[in-house]
């Protein structure tokens, strides 16, 4: 299942959008993505100069702007067993000798 919504940031405040666009963040969701821990509420936050109960109120809002299926997609467990901290060496090689 993929992202398929529309959803924009239109109700944001212009300059608090324009303060993330600088962070590479432009699209309902990556600010969803980012509002997912706390780190990234703070950080929405400090970027905007909005209060954090004001970006609270404005990710409800992000959310309820997106379609039920992207909802679904967003809110799914990511597995991130094959996933490490760095790049993944070929199978086809051997490990470095030591």
């Amino acid at each position: 299942m993929s992202l398929t919504s529309r959803a924009t940031l239109d109700f944001w405040p212009r300059t608090a959008v324009r303060k993330i666009a600088a962070h590479w963040i432009d699209t309902a969701v990556q600010v969803l993505a980012v509002a997912k821990t706390d780190e990234g509420l703070a950080a929405l936050s400090a970027q905007t100069e909005l209060s954090r109960a004001e970006i609270l109120r404005l990710i409800e809002q992000t959310k309820l702007s997106l379609s039920p299926d992207d909802n679904v997609v967003l809110g799914a467990e990511v597995n991130t067993k094959d996933m490490g901290l760095g790049a993944r060496r070929p199978e086809r090689c051997s490990p470095p000798k030591t």
